[in-house]
């Protein structure tokens, strides 16, 4: 900010070139003709303008030195506060010091009175004390350590290369706003037993009282952080509590296709659980799981896949391209295998006793089981099946097995993934390589 006669001058030239300051760039630059006040650095006098223009003036009695910076201990700048007789240049050589040396403090550091207001408003719990002669420190600490006894202040003077180990609450306080707060604040509160009403003025009504209770409810929202504070609030409220705006990203992209409409169905069913087919004039499209869709125009050799992207949508639909692409690319490889068509999925569900595809599938996971655990037999008897599957004994031919492992008796139901066995370890590594050929083999469920 300029005043007005700064402004004015400022109309008609550099109002800061000044007749008697000018900018000394360097020794080379300078005339040393005459009197003169040359304000150089650095303040320590270690090296630069400043030593160079010191070890020149410093044995003539006329000159004088006037150190207005802190000086650490070890600078020249400290040394010649001391007065000696003779000081040491740069290149080694020994010369007098005649010149006066004066100090006055014209530090920008903030004094007791200025630091302590300073901690009054911020109220840190850790104070560290840096960049500082060793005794004034010393004393400073001593200072607020008494003025701040009883209170949650600690104050720190390390030493240089002293490692300070500092320790702050990890927990985090945020606020839930919004329509979040609204199951918490409901749970919050039960209804009061009807023997703690109180009659109001009107005898046909009633004051419920309501009771307080410790609870535990889970919500799910988005964090927002400003400044220090912290909210739990929907995504869909960003833009209410908040400068946030939250945006909604439709992606679509065409994967060239060039096989019959019928291999993808197929495909795709192997993948995933839902799968919805729709036709309309003349275009042939398939909704997974409600939330990616893929379009084909018979006349046209490609394929569009359509959805909102989302971690979870984006997955899918890497899915779904990534099989479109193997399709594409070799064709034989998926002929191969039998489909699985939407009959095929309705007789995995009931159980039909002739599903060829059921019988390879099931036959797959038994595989991976055989490649832990060794042979298994299939059970087939009543005597040989234990109470808690026997009622499980009809749901598919073949799905019920027997393993031996080590004088221990499995035994698993392939189809709805339980197994019975004395041996506790066992049963649970039986139930995980379980459950993981059922995720590798069988479509994704939503």
């Amino acid at each position: 900010m300029m005043n007005d006669r700064i402004k004015a001058l400022a109309d008609l030239g550099n109002p800061f070139k000044f007749k008697n300051i000018a900018n000394l760039k360097g020794m080379s630059d300078f005339d040393d003709s005459g009197p003169c006040v040359v304000m150089a650095s650095p303040g320590m006098l270690q090296s630069g303008l400043s030593r160079e223009l010191f070890e020149k003036w410093c044995s003539d009695r006329r000159n004088g030195v006037l150190i207005a910076s802190y000086c650490v201990e070890g600078t020249l700048a400290k040394h010649i506060m001391s007065e000696p007789s003779e000081i040491t240049t740069s290149s080694g050589l020994s010369v007098p010091l005649n010149m006066s040396v004066d100090y006055i403090s014209f530090s920008a550091h903030s004094d007791f009175i200025q630091t302590s207001e300073f901690i009054d408003i911020l109220q840190p719990p850790h104070v560290v004390l840096v960049h500082g002669d060793a005794n004034e420190m010393s004393r400073l600490k001593q200072s607020l350590v008494a003025k701040y006894e009883g209170k949650n202040v600690t104050v720190h003077s390390p030493k240089n290369c002293q490692t300070l180990d500092l320790e702050f609450r990890s927990e985090k306080v945020a606020k839930i706003v919004g329509s979040l707060a609204t199951p918490l604040v409901e749970s919050l509160v039960v209804k009061a037993d009807p023997s703690q009403k109180e009659a109001t003025a009107d005898a046909t009504d009633t004051l419920i009282k309501p009771t307080r209770r410790d609870v535990t409810v889970k919500v799910s929202g988005v964090i927002v952080r400003k400044d220090f504070a912290h909210s739990i609030m929907s995504p869909e409220e960003l833009g209410t509590f908040t400068q946030l705006k939250t945006n909604i990203m439709n992606q679509k992209l065409s994967v060239p296709y060039n096989q019959t409409f019928f291999m993808l169905v197929a495909s795709l069913s192997r993948m995933f659980d839902e799968i919805v087919q729709e036709n309309k004039e003349g275009l042939q499209k398939l909704i997974i799981f409600g939330c990616v869709s893929l379009s084909h125009v018979p006349t046209e050799n490609q394929i569009t896949v359509e959805w909102e992207s989302n971690p979870i949508n984006d997955m899918i639909a890497d899915s779904a391209i990534s099989i479109l692409l193997q399709l594409e690319s070799n064709p034989a490889s998926i002929k191969a295998l039998p489909p699985l068509t939407e009959k095929v999925k309705e007789e995995t569900v009931t159980n039909e006793k002739d599903d060829s595809a059921l019988t390879e599938l099931l036959g797959r996971i038994r595989l991976i089981l055989e490649a832990q655990f060794g042979p298994m037999e299939i059970i087939t008897a009543i005597e040989d099946i234990d109470a808690e599957i026997e009622e499980e004994q009809d749901a598919f031919p073949g799905s019920l097995l027997q393993l031996d492992w080590e004088n221990s008796i499995a035994q698993v139901d392939l189809l709805n993934k339980r197994v019975v066995c004395d041996n506790a370890p066992l049963r649970e590594r039986v139930s995980s390589v379980l459950q993981r050929a059922h995720t590798a083999v069988f479509p994704i469920c939503k």
